[in-house]
This record gives C-alpha cells, structure tokens and sequence, in this order.
C-alpha cells in the first residue's frame, strides 16, 4: 500500500506562507487508467449486458493508494516544496504573490506533463485564506472550519435521546470532536453532570486558540503534566512575541495506569507526550518543562529499574538532542570512568590530571595539551583541521557500540574500516584464532539418498580453517543445528559471525540463537558477493575438490564433502602460508600415506614451548594475511576504476543475472531499465525505482548510465 500523508505533516508544511491556491482534479479517480489485466475484475451487470471499467471507479480498497502514488509520481520534487497534494486536492503556497506565481506554474506545468485535468469550478486562486482538510489556514495559522464547528455546536445532546441511544449518541460525539483534539486546551471527563461537560466541550471548541504554523528552525518546548484522572501536553514554539502554541494532546488513564504513583505517572506523561508528537520531535532539540522534579531527578539517575527504564532508553533510542536528555547521555558517559573498579585509564588519567587531581609532571602537561575538559566531559584537541575542533574521547567500553553503528548497520553498507574512516585499507585480520567466521550456501546440487541438496560452509578468517556440511534446505534451522553442532560443540562460541542476506540467515530464529550464545550478527553488502568473498572462494574450493571424487551420477556427493574438507584444511594456503590444520591444533595432519614410513620417536615438546611456538605461529600467519593484502591492494588499485556517482533523478540501466530457464543465455541482455536513482544510501549503493515505484538497492558498479537518445 502506498501510504497517505499525515494531516498534521500536510498542515505543518504550510507554515510562513500567505498566498495560497487551492487546486482541485476532475473526476478524481477516473483520470487513472486501469491495465488491462485488471479490467476483468472490475466487471458489472446492466440490463444492456456485462462491461469492464477502463478506468479506476470509486470505492476500491487501493484506490487512495493508486491515486495518492499517481499524484506524487506527477509531482516529483515539487511536492513538500513547492505544494502539498492529499488524493486530488492540491495546495500552492508561497511566501509572497512572486514566490507563489513562480510555483503554480511549475505545478500546473507538471499536472499538464501528466495529462491531468482541474475541475476550474472548484479552484481558488491566489488566496490569503483556504479552506484545507476541514480546517481554515491563512498566514496567521490553522483553526477549525466554521462550518464544522457550527455542526457540533448544533449537535443534539445525549440528554435528549432514549436510554438506549445515549452512548451511541456520546460516542458519535466524542468521534466528531476528536477531529479537532488538538486545538482543546484541556482535557475532559464525563461525570456525572454530564450535560455540563458537554457544553464545555462545545465551549472549548468554539474558543479554540489558532495554532501557529509549525516551522523547523525554531525552538521548541514540551510542557506536561499528569494527574489520577488523565494526562495532557502541550507543545510550543518560541517566536519574537514569545511562546505560540502548536498543538494540544490528552487522554485519559487506563485502569491499570490509575494504580501508578505520582512518580510513574509524571515519567508514563513525558514518554507518551514524545511518542505521540514524535513527527514535530524527531530529531529536533527540545526544552522539557514540568512542575515535577521527579523526571529531572530520574534523568540523572545512574541505574533505573522497572518502567522506569523508559526513561533510559527512550530518548537515547530517537536521539533528542535537547538538554534533559543530554544530562543522560553524560550520565552514562561518566559511568564509564568507574566501571570494574579502575575505569578506563586512557581517560581517567587525562580527567583527572585537568580537574588537578593526578600527578603533574612535564611529561604529563604536554600530554595534557591535547585534552580539554568541559562540563565533565573530556575532548581531544582535532588539529588536523578536519571534522570538529574538540573530538570526544569515547571510553573503551563504548568504542564497540559506536563502531558497531556505524559499520555493521545496513545504511553503514558494511564496508569495513575503508569505508568507515578515511581512504581504502585493508581489512586487519582476526586477533585470535576460530573467532570470526564467514558463513554461506552453496547453491542446489543434485538431491542424494539421504535427501540433501545444499552445502553448509564456514570459513575462519584467521587460519582460514573450512567447515561444512550437507544440508537439506536453506532454512534457518539447519543453520542453527550447525552452528551448535559444528562450529560451537568442537571450537566455542565464536565472537562474531558474517553472512549475507539471504532468508536463513535473517530468520528470527537465527537472531535469537545469536542472542542466546552472545555472538555479533555482521552482515555483508546487499547484491555485491565480493563483500563476502572469502567464504565464496572456500564454496568454489569445495565444488572443486568434490568434483575430482563424485560418481558419474553425481549422487553421492554428500558421503564425499568430509574428505574434501580434511584435503582443504591440510593443505598449505598461499596467503597464510600454513596449512589450516597446523594453524589450528599446531601440528600437522596424521595422514594416512605418513603412516607407510618409519618414523624415529620424538620427545614431547614441552607445554611452555609448545604455547610460545603457538602464539608466534599465529601472529606470523596475521603478518603473512597482511603482507598479502597489501600486495593484492597494490595490484588491484592500478585498474580500479572511480566509482561512478549518481545524482537523484538520474535514468539508469542495472545489470542482471542472465541465467534464465528456456533462454539463450548469450542473447539476453546483460542491462535492464530504465531505472531512476533515488538517493544515494552509502558511498557506492543507490536507491533505484521502477516505474511508478518499485524500490531496490543497488551496488554502483551494477550501473549503466543511459544515452542521451
């Protein structure tokens, strides 16, 4: 389903604007031709005989969608900034009568491109006022229609009904009124001198203040408040003449919320008031208010429990820049000085020197030249002239988190430390051995007699040691029982775990276990095999290995995979230059062929000596991967190509896999299109969308740009 756009987003967008043209389309959905697949079911009966609509009728469930997708294809980037479109109502706004001349006639000029007509009798014109979604808007704000107001002044009371009407009549009440909630002041309960509140509510609505329009680059302010009947909020924006109002919320407490304390019902107003005006908040700096020094107190709090831990979490989640929430922020960054007893040494040392609490030698001061404290919170002195003056110094606990977001989360693209920060660079191979491992499937193979048809394969990425085995399906339980029973039951819990996105290994089970056993979940580009590269060549090793020994049926491939891991791992790897069986155990295979000869016996190499032996073993197996690294890194970098860059709007040909059943493969396009660039999601992925809006993430290197003819 396409989605419609929030009214209080429509109404927000048309704030500083005093000219205002309202554009209505004639006939609405009956300007959408229908395909002609779909005109067989859109068949109905007259007296005449049976006919199919050729256009879109009234009344489908997807109608709004179509249309609303339709109107917004036509549009394109003038939308939200040039106008505002709700189905087939169309509004123009503009800062002065030049602004808004200039936009109607990119507007109409787009409509007439989509061969769209306007109903002339509905439209207005360059107007200081327009009526808008049932409200009245002009420069000076929003307010209710009058016409909608007059409506529920003369709507009858429940006091005149039957016994039996009265609640459906109170519910029709309440349902009309809270179109216009935001503009109450203040909540109301129903007691029992109910025909007193609803002349209240009558009286609230036709007092009603304007609602100014909501602009992005003012300040604004939250203030809440909660009792044992309800809650309410009030949202406002700082202006030259001081506070304006925005919007108004309140409800009612539940039964089971009627049972907090003051304390849990002052905190449930603050998280309900942010998740509920989260359009106007997202992302925004915000001032707090509230008469409750409960929630200041909560914020600064180091261990919350219970409901309480909303508190925490929830504005850290969205990301609230605004000062009370900071204060949390800090609170967790100071607890890091203290964490295990001793804190983090390459910061407490530094803090505590600046705030006159260390030792103060020469050599100390000109290390402190390079730290600065402020407001108990240490910075780095940047004077590389690049990115902010004053850097954070991240304790070490955080540092994993942070690059964690910033590398391993989809719109991060997983490009490693190349993409993370600063010019390409290797990959640094693992610390410890059998810690991160690659994971992958190889694609159908021929079902066997014991009903398998995949192969399951890991590699790790530090002795490059493959483990594998035959599987049934590609579902996630397979992967989990491998897991457990392959990599964890004879080598531990690794550290962390890479794969693609395939369904197996983004199934919730699959998370869960992750979870269960601790492991990090990383996953590789979308649609672009070489960010998984390692396991992809440890998949073409095995096929090769297994096609030397599979019988002529190719049935018996499953009984063989054994074998051809153990010849994978015992043999000597190029860019290790150790074989991964000696990396792994420190020894070399027991063969089979080994044992034809007489060998002399040799004394056991004592422990100390076999764990020193072991330890430089590896780190010369890390130097080795590097060494090779930096040498595939020179060869490649001579005829890597730029990356071609993509600017939204721009028409595209995508590359294709052009295996396809029935087909001659070499007469199928190799480019399929066009296609249109959207944005650009990291530093060489896009966006692209077919026609009308069909969306798909792209490697830049699947791209063909389109000739001009």
């Amino acid at each position: 389903m396409y989605p419609l756009p929030l009214m209080d987003d429509f109404l927000g967008k048309l704030g500083g604007s005093s000219v205002f043209s309202q554009i209505n389309l004639k006939c609405g959905y009956w300007q959408l031709p229908l395909d002609r697949e779909s005109q067989p079911k859109m068949t109905f009966v007259t007296p005449d005989g049976l006919y199919e609509c050729t256009r879109f009728p009234m009344g489908l469930h997807n109608g709004g969608a179509s249309f609303q997708g339709l109107m917004d294809l036509a549009l394109g980037d003038l939308k939200w900034t040039a106008c505002l479109v709700y189905l087939d109502d169309l509004i123009v706004m503009g800062k002065n009568f030049a602004e808004h001349q200039h936009r109607l006639s990119a507007v109409l000029t787009a409509l007439e491109m989509a061969n769209l007509t306007l109903n002339a009798e509905k439209c207005l014109f360059a107007s200081d006022e327009i009526t808008c979604l049932g409200h009245k808007v002009s420069s000076s704000g929003v307010k209710p229609h009058p016409e909608k107001i007059q409506a529920i002044v003369e709507f009858p009371s429940p006091d005149s009904q039957s016994a039996g009407q009265k609640n459906t009549v109170s519910r029709s009440f309440i349902g009309m009124v809270s179109f216009y909630r935001n503009f109450i002041r203040s909540g109301w309960t129903w007691g029992t001198n109910q025909a007193s509140a609803f002349a209240e509510l009558k009286n609230a609505l036709v007092s009603a203040p304007v609602l100014v329009h909501f602009l992005d680059e003012l300040e604004l302010e939250l203030q809440i408040d909660a009792s044992q009947k309800g809650l309410g909020a009030t949202l406002m924006q700082s202006r030259e003449d001081g506070l304006h109002l925005v919007a108004f919320i309140s409800r009612r407490l539940v039964d089971a919320e009627k049972n907090y304390h003051s304390n849990e019902l002052e905190c449930l107003t603050l998280m309900w008031a942010l998740k509920k005006l989260r359009h106007y908040l997202f992302g925004r700096r915000c001032k707090v208010k509230t008469d409750y020094n409960v929630v200041k107190c909560l914020c600064s709090k180091k261990d919350l429990k219970g409901k309480f831990c909303a508190l925490d979490d929830g504005p850290t989640r969205v990301r609230f820049p605004d000062p009370s929430f900071e204060r949390n922020i800090k609170c967790r960054y100071r607890h890091a000085f203290s964490l295990s007893g001793g804190g983090d040494d390459t910061i407490k040392a530094p803090a505590l020197r600046l705030q006159g609490l260390g030792e103060n030698t020469a050599q100390n001061r000109q290390e402190d030249e390079m730290f600065r404290l402020s407001k108990g919170v240490l910075y780095k002195i940047n004077t590389s002239g690049r990115e902010r003056k004053n850097l954070l110094v991240v304790p070490s606990i955080l540092r994993r988190d942070i690059i964690k977001a910033c590398h391993d989360s989809p719109t991060g693209g997983h490009f490693g430390i190349e993409k993370t920060w600063g010019e390409l660079l290797p990959i640094e191979p693992p610390k410890e051995c059998l810690s991160v491992y690659e994971i992958d499937h190889i694609s159908p193979l021929k079902k066997t007699d014991r009903s398998n048809q995949y192969v399951l394969v890991a590699i790790d990425l530090l002795s490059k040691w493959v483990i594998s085995a035959p599987v049934p399906s590609v579902a996630s339980t397979p992967v989990v029982s491998f897991l457990q029973h392959e990599i964890i039951a004879h080598h531990g819990i690794p550290e962390r775990i890479i794969s693609d996105w395939k369904t197996a290994f983004i199934s919730i089970k699959l998370e869960k276990a992750f979870n269960k056993w601790g492991i990090t979940h990383s996953f590789a580009s979308p649609a672009y095999p070489k960010s998984n590269v390692q396991v992809e060549r440890a998949n073409a090793t095995v096929i090769m290995a297994l096609k030397a020994f599979v019988d002529k049926n190719h049935s018996n491939w499953d009984e063989l995979l054994p074998e051809a891991v153990m010849t994978i791992n015992t043999a000597e790897q190029s860019s290790t230059g150790f074989n991964a069986h000696e990396i792994v155990y420190g020894r070399k295979a027991e063969l089979p062929h080994k044992r034809l000869f007489p060998w002399p016996t040799e004394d056991l190499e004592p422990l100390v000596k076999f764990m020193k032996r072991m330890a430089e073993q590896r780190l010369s197996v890390r130097e080795n991967l590097k060494a090779r690294q930096e040498k595939l890194k020179k060869n490649i970098d001579k005829k890597r190509k730029r990356a071609r860059v993509c600017k939204p709007g721009d028409l595209v040909l995508v590359s294709r896999d052009i295996t396809k059943k029935g087909k001659t493969r070499k007469f199928l396009l190799l480019y399929i299109g066009p296609y249109q660039v959207v944005k650009q999601v990291t530093p060489v992925t896009y966006l692209v969308e077919d026609v009308p809006a069909r969306r798909k993430e792209k490697n830049g290197g699947d791209f063909c740009p389109m000739s001009a003819n």
